[in-house]
């Protein structure tokens, strides 16, 4: 079976000298030129819906995330958190598109699938943005696959910060365990085991 790819590359989602911007997908090569390219299912990115967001994110979130991009460009919080006039429609399509490659490894598409894209996700708690993510892509997707009635996910997240947004959307769902490999005393300052005890045995 093969392997499934999305790419988000959000160019409208832009903000001056700051690091999390579209040049980093320059490094990328122009993926969909490369021979590899030729091995991969291709998934066209959509817009995840209001009720997909608000599976993870309050209502009030997902509409202060739209307010403030309509506003923008703007910091919305210390990290710091970026919005422009293009943030929203970008942030949705990049939690759509990793919806979508879940659901092709569901359906049993493809046997596995990467969502490349942004704005990044796993800093995003369901009430607020924060850690240059504004809605929390990889928790949204599997917040639909149980709804499709997965029993037993885990997330590995290996990146240099924890992903406390992760953490937070599944702190009490059984269901999920979530492992996180992340460097100690940088931002943003969680991750300790005595946070999650309720997780322990998962």
């Amino acid at each position: 079976m093969p392997v499934a790819c999305a790419i988000v590359p959000a160019l409208a989602h832009d903000y001056p000298d700051h690091p999390e911007c579209p040049q980093r997908f320059a490094h990328l090569g122009g993926l969909r030129t490369l021979p590899i390219a030729e091995d991969l299912t291709w998934i066209e990115p959509r817009p995840a819906t209001q009720a997909e967001l608000t599976r993870i994110h309050t209502p009030a979130m997902v509409a202060g995330v739209r307010e403030a991009a309509r506003q923008g460009p703007g910091i919305i919080d210390f990290a710091p958190t970026y919005v422009a006039h293009g943030s929203f429609e970008a942030a949705v399509e990049a939690a759509g598109a990793t919806i979508e490659c879940a659901r092709a490894v569901l359906s049993g598409a493809a046997t596995t699938a990467f969502a490349i894209v942004r704005p990044p996700g796993h800093h995003a708690e369901p009430g607020h943005a924060m850690g240059f993510c504004l809605f929390n892509n990889l928790a949204l997707a599997v917040q639909d696959v149980l709804a499709h009635g997965i029993q037993r996910v885990m997330i590995v997240d290996f990146d240099a910060h924890h992903g406390n947004g992760t953490q937070s959307a599944f702190l009490d769902e059984p269901r999920v365990a979530y492992l996180s490999t992340h460097q100690h005393g940088i931002y943003p300052g969680g991750g300790y085991e005595h946070e999650a005890p309720q997780a322990r045995g998962r």
